[in-house]
């Protein structure tokens, strides 16, 4: 597989660009560590909302794009090897992060402008996959993660979740009308403000659940993360976009909460 190669000015800081590097002759995975013919290097930022000028991720070619944080209280990351093992063949770049309980926790970056829902998803199966090593990923589900056009809704994202990675979501609609009424398949929860989301995102994290959470961030109007965690009032979550974890103030979440409409969508990970 051939990777259009772009003039490296220097190969120091190489993990401060993006990268794709081509798959041996044979089809096997190669070490991120090594350097290779076929190398792709982009400037990027987080203001930026392209992943390429002129193309796109492609499966099968290792893919990340370094990009500056875009939430405050960044955690430390580094490449988990045993399980990026098993995806690096597909051109997936696996990093992971130590939770507060000492837990690992799996990131990857979503590959489309459109997938930071089903990127969340991945990651969920990563923790999933990582804790029984013996679970199978369908081809499908990774054709999606690369290949995803259009936004994903919660309902899109629970039947991707169910269909394609054995994981069950449940729909949680978060909403400021008061006598909404029960959805099907979907529960409903009156709130007045982003704070009682909050309060019970507290409520279901404490059941031992993951939530995958809808938010409206200043330089990307409409976006998945996921929220592993909290301890008293800071969230644990993993943002797809920049494959990052944060320690993120309650603040600083319920300010990306109900910005100007009227409810927001979460999906509880089981």
């Amino acid at each position: 597989m051939e990777v259009n190669r772009k003039e490296l000015n220097s190969l120091e800081g190489l993990n401060n660009q993006i990268i794709a590097t081509s798959l041996g002759n044979q089809g096997q995975p190669v070490s991120i560590f090594h350097l290779f013919d076929n190398v792709q290097t982009v400037e990027n930022s987080a203001e930026e909302e392209v992943w390429y000028e002129d193309e796109s991720p492609k499966r099968g070619t290792l893919y990340y794009v370094k990009r500056s944080p875009i939430f405050e209280g960044q955690i430390e990351t580094a490449k988990d090897l045993c399980v990026q093992e098993v995806f690096l063949k597909e051109g997936i770049e696996v990093f992971c992060y130590q939770s507060s309980k000492g837990q690992e926790r799996y990131i990857v970056q979503q590959a489309t402008d459109f997938s930071c829902g089903i990127a969340c998803v991945f990651m969920a199966f990563l923790d999933r996959y990582a804790e029984k090593r013996e679970i199978e990923y369908p081809n499908s589900f990774i054709s999606l993660f690369f290949n995803q056009e259009g936004l994903t809704n919660a309902k899109l994202l629970a039947t991707i979740a169910r269909k394609y990675a054995g994981i069950t979501l449940s729909q949680i609609k978060f909403t400021k009308e008061q006598n909404a009424q029960a959805e099907d398949s979907i529960t409903v929860i009156p709130v007045t403000s982003p704070h009682d989301i909050i309060e019970n995102l507290k409520v279901i994290l404490d059941r031992g659940s993951k939530v995958i959470q809808a938010i409206t961030h200043p330089k990307i109007y409409g976006h998945w993360i996921l929220i592993d965690e909290y301890v008293k009032d800071t969230f644990y979550i993993r943002d797809p976009y920049t494959a990052l974890a944060y320690a993120l103030d309650a603040k600083d979440l319920s300010s990306m909460l109900l910005d100007g409409i009227q409810f927001e969508w979460a999906l509880e990970v089981q």
